[in-house]
């Protein structure tokens, strides 16, 4: 008799037929997502290029012996019950991690929107750069470069060595004005807040091109500030569908090397670890990005002054 009154009253307070009660059926779900994001460091501060795969399956496989432990300690266990906890911990997980994943995971979103961005043409670098944690041997260039009237230059460091530590993120805005960039050329870093503030009364689009591969897409409506999000290096051109000639030219870099030729022409690079050194000289002439590169020897301690080819 009892019996038959105890089984309702487990079937009432059980959660989708799992045997467990809410309380303790959430906590197997937030154990989860829990591993999920911290399993092999926290999710946002993974690089860009690492492999996730430990940690999908080391959060979906734990539910299985949570629940089995859970399910025995109150007497409940039965092999219906563990396979549905599981399947059902597993369904609702797939949705919160995959909302996490492209969230907060570096490089995650640009490879959700465009699979096949692949920017080899346009590439400032692949591998991502990484800080050198002490002292390291290191050098400085120097060296300046004929700039037409108004004309815009930068010069960086392709691929870098470990070396200087990055900076702290900052904001670059992409004034927008009469269908036309303030700037032909924009720097940034890949962790820098990247905005297109429109000061028009029509709508823009942002439409990101790696060579012409198009990467994302960004509407720019009527006297507003929209966000951008690139977060792999390479050197990008910003057009607008709605209006022909409206472009700018976006270097985006990982690492500190990167620096403005100044308007008389000259620019330094500090700070840069001792060894093969590839430097690149990016411009905007016509309506595009023109680099040229020059391979340097760079000794511990010199001060190396470099002419870069037009």
């Amino acid at each position: 008799m009892s019996s038959h009154a105890t089984a309702p009253a487990d079937a009432d307070r059980s959660v989708l037929g799992s045997g467990l009660t809410l309380p303790l059926y959430a906590a197997v779900v937030g154990f989860s997502v829990t591993l999920f994001v911290v399993w092999g460091g926290l999710l946002w501060e993974a690089p860009r290029n690492a492999s996730h795969v430990g940690r999908f399956f080391v959060s979906y496989a734990a539910v299985i012996p949570v629940a089995s432990l859970l399910l025995l300690a109150l007497h409940r266990f039965s092999w219906a019950h563990l396979i549905t906890t599981t399947g059902t911990t597993w369904a609702i997980k797939l949705v919160l991690t995959s909302a996490l994943y492209f969230g907060f995971a570096r490089g995650a979103e640009a490879n959700y929107q465009a699979a096949s961005h692949v920017p080899t043409a346009m590439a400032v670098g692949s591998a991502e750069y990484e800080a050198f944690s002490g002292a390291f041997p290191s050098g400085s260039v120097h060296g300046a470069v004929p700039l037409a009237a108004g004309e815009r230059a930068l010069v960086l460091v392709a691929r870098p060595a470990a070396g200087r530590g990055l900076p702290g993120s900052t904001n670059v805005t992409l004034a927008l004005q009469a269908a036309q960039y303030a700037e032909p050329l924009h720097l940034a870093r890949v962790d820098d807040v990247l905005t297109v503030q429109s000061a028009d009364a029509v709508l823009h689009t942002a439409h990101l091109y790696a060579g012409e591969r198009s990467v994302g897409n960004t509407p720019v409506p009527a006297s507003s500030t929209q966000r951008l999000r690139v977060e792999e290096p390479g050197i990008y051109q910003l057009r607008c569908d709605n209006h022909p000639g409206e472009e700018t030219t976006l270097v985006i870099v990982d690492h500190p090397y990167a620096a403005w030729v100044e308007p008389s022409g000259h620019f330094r690079l500090e700070g840069i670890a001792a060894g093969k050194v590839e430097l690149e000289l990016v411009r905007e002439r016509d309506r595009g990005a023109v680099k040229s590169r020059l391979l340097i020897d760079l000794q511990p301690g010199e001060d190396q002054v470099v002419t870069l080819p037009d």
